[in-house]
């Protein structure tokens, strides 16, 4: 079963949000710590960035990998993994793993996350926080760590159907991510991160990963969730995109025309052409690994 992802948009607009995709932070900041860091720095970087971009996250810890899964969604191994906690302690992280590979059964948080690609589950949508402190998952695996709220999310991975990469966003025991976080902002602010780790555990190259980060400069919330849309339902007639988000015809075209725009310097001349659908198929060929991120199901809050 599907988890139900549909919301309305819901990413706070600050000057962060806008300097979280700007050309001066995924080029002189996102790049160069992919390209010289070590894991471990890369993994701090990415704690720090959402704590600092995501105001009340009080992220604590952050965990990074690459899983693979049998057939029937159950886990197998950590095939690449890197974290950060405060207060790291590298042998009870260790210890942490170990034991995830003994209760992965029972994580139903994977289960939701598995289903929805790209989609940020919270542990607090599946039950409320104090039961979760009574289930087996939490007493065997994340108590000894100190870890409580939970925010997932996983990506698909290229051309590998049994793996995902994951993240878990966890607070501490005694702190919760604050009432305002949402799964639309831990999207909007993973996403570039997705795309750096996919080229440091070897799944894609260094000029893919600046030809992704090249189109991502100036996204803003709504063209991501419509290019999201776009390249996952395989469909570009403005009614069913409208229906699938809520918006009206007018609004689909608008923000069709915003992203095309976006990306027309990147075009051989002769290759410029009018119309909503070849507008389309040129934002699905560009934008094609958003299917890595899913569709997205949220309602546009747009007025």
């Amino acid at each position: 079963m599907n988890f139900d992802c549909a919301r309305k948009l819901n990413v706070r607009r600050t000057g962060k949000t806008r300097d979280f995709y700007s050309r001066s932070f995924l080029f002189r900041e996102l790049l160069p710590a992919t390209i010289r860091a070590e894991d471990s720095e890369l993994s701090r970087f990415q704690f720090e960035c959402l704590n600092e971009f995501i105001s009340d996250f009080n992220l604590y810890s952050l965990f990074v990998s690459i899983d693979s899964y049998d057939p029937n969604g159950n886990f197998l191994n950590f095939e690449f993994y890197s974290f950060y906690q405060l207060c790291q302690n590298y042998n009870q992280a260790i210890s942490t793993l170990k034991q995830y590979g003994k209760y992965s059964h029972v994580d139903i948080v994977k289960d939701r996350n598995l289903a929805n690609v790209g989609c940020a589950v919270f542990n607090s949508d599946i039950m409320p926080l104090n039961n979760w402190l009574d289930t087996e998952f939490f007493y065997y695996v994340k108590r000894h760590a100190g870890l409580h709220h939970l925010a997932q999310l996983m990506y698909a991975v290229p051309y590998k159907q049994t793996h995902r990469l994951r993240f878990s966003y966890h607070s501490s025991i005694d702190k919760v991510f604050g009432s305002q976080v949402s799964a639309d902002e831990i999207e909007y602010f993973s996403l570039p991160f997705c795309l750096v780790w996919m080229y440091r555990f070897q799944q894609i190259d260094l000029q893919t990963l600046v030809g992704w980060l090249e189109l991502l400069v100036g996204m803003t919330p709504k063209r991501l969730a419509l290019l999201r849309e776009m390249v996952n339902i395989g469909r570009y007639q403005n009614k069913a995109i409208a229906k699938r988000l809520n918006i009206s015809d007018r609004v689909v075209s608008n923000y069709i025309a915003e992203a095309y725009n976006s990306i027309t310097h990147l075009l051989p001349a002769p290759e410029i052409a009018g119309g909503n659908l070849s507008h389309c198929a040129d934002l699905v060929r560009y934008y094609h690994f958003l299917s890595l991120a899913g569709a997205s199901t949220n309602e546009f809050d747009y007025l």
